[in-house]
C-alpha cells in the first residue's frame, strides 16, 4: 500500500519529484476481547421470577487500536483514530410474571 504525491518547492528553481510514501504498512495488532456474564434466577412465588444479572464487556481492559489514520496531506498520518472501549459493567434486573 502507498501513495504517490508531487513534490515541488516554493519557487521555480526545484523539480518535480514523484516520491512513494508508505501511510501505515503494518497490520494492526490481533484484537482480543472477554466479556463476562453472570445471572441468577430466584423465584417470587407461583410463576414469578426476578432475574438479577451483570455484564462486564472488555474484561481485560485491552486499548487495541480499530483504526489509523491514513491521510497524509492532513498531518495525521499513523495516528490512532479509534480504540476499543474501555471496560464497561451492565447492572440489570428483569421481572418476569
Amino acid at each position: 500500500m502507498g501513495f504517490t504525491y508531487d513534490l515541488t518547492g516554493d519557487d521555480n528553481n526545484y523539480d518535480t519529484k514523484n516520491v512513494r510514501i508508505s501511510a501505515y504498512d503494518k497490520k494492526l495488532p490481533t484484537m482480543y476481547e472477554l466479556d463476562f456474564r453472570v445471572s441468577k434466577e430466584v423465584s417470587l412465588g407461583d410463576k414469578s421470577t426476578l432475574n438479577p444479572d451483570m455484564d462486564v464487556f472488555n474484561l481485560f481492559n485491552k486499548n487495541t487500536p480499530l483504526h489509523v489514520e491514513e491521510a497524509l496531506d492532513s498531518g495525521v498520518a499513523s495516528r490512532v483514530g479509534d480504540l476499543m472501549y474501555p471496560r464497561t459493567c451492565r447492572l440489570g434486573l428483569r421481572y418476569s410474571f
